[in-house]
């Protein structure tokens, strides 16, 4: 559903160079996708001039791309919205030990593991899973305006006649023979009218049982480290749960 690339973030690229009072995280790459319930094993280097650490540990936050999906026939009208799931959160801490220090890599290495909630699972709901009205409180700001215009450009004319006329009643076959021009093209002032009219007839009715919700989730990890001089630094990497 969402292509999105692994991410790598060093604090160091967001604050600057700080000298060498701040300490050096790394975190071994995720891959861009793990499957939900999998277990993933990482490996983390960190140093410092000072030789100290008094924290070091495993963070993760989880956003969710959201994909609101209606069709009125076979045009379809989605919108993904992105919220967070979950905040930072500490997963686990590793208490700081000089029997980890790695001679050839002049750092201290340890290794780690982290697993993938199973509650990140993709979803995908329908009306069997999903009531209406569940579906329509927790669409995007603006949804409704955007679907209903979408509808207006891209539905048939024969489809609108069937909703404007047939169905609905919102207004005669004389008046909606009007909207379009000579060559069967819809006028702007007739563009109008139906975007009115289809918003008379409201966006809920409009689509009835057609709607779907699909969830997919990015976790970002993030191992912190605090050095002997109270300075923090992080290294992140994120990845699609599937």
């Amino acid at each position: 559903m969402i292509a999105l690339s692994c991410e790598e973030f060093n604090a160091l690229d967001e604050f600057g160079d700080r000298g060498d009072k701040v300490g050096n995280v790394y975190l071994s790459p995720t891959g861009p996708q793990i499957q939900a319930g999998a277990t993933r094993e990482l490996i983390v280097e960190y140093w410092s001039n000072d030789d100290f650490f008094t924290y070091t540990g495993l963070w993760d936050s989880v956003v969710v791309f959201e994909d609101f999906k209606v069709a009125v026939g076979d045009v379809e009208y989605s919108v993904i919205n992105e919220k967070i799931a979950q905040n930072w959160e500490e997963v686990a801490a590793y208490p700081f030990n000089f029997a980890n220090w790695n001679p050839p890599l002049k750092a201290y290495r340890i290794e780690i593991s982290y697993v993938v909630d199973l509650m990140y699972d993709n979803t995908l709901l329908g009306n069997s899973d999903l009531s209406a009205d569940n579906f329509w409180q927790n669409v995007p700001e603006e949804f409704n305006e955007g679907a209903l215009i979408y509808f207006t450009n891209n539905l048939s004319r024969s489809t609108l006649n069937e909703l404007l006329v047939n169905t609905n009643a919102v207004v005669n076959q004389v008046t909606f023979d009007t909207y379009y021009d000579v060559e069967g093209n819809l006028t702007t002032s007739g563009r109008e009218s139906i975007l009115s009219g289809l918003g008379s007839v409201g966006i809920v009715d409009l689509i009835g049982e057609d709607y779907s919700l699909g969830s997919e989730y990015q976790v970002t990890l993030a191992f912190r480290a605090t050095n002997g001089s109270g300075i923090f630094n992080e290294y992140r990497r994120s990845f699609l749960v599937f």
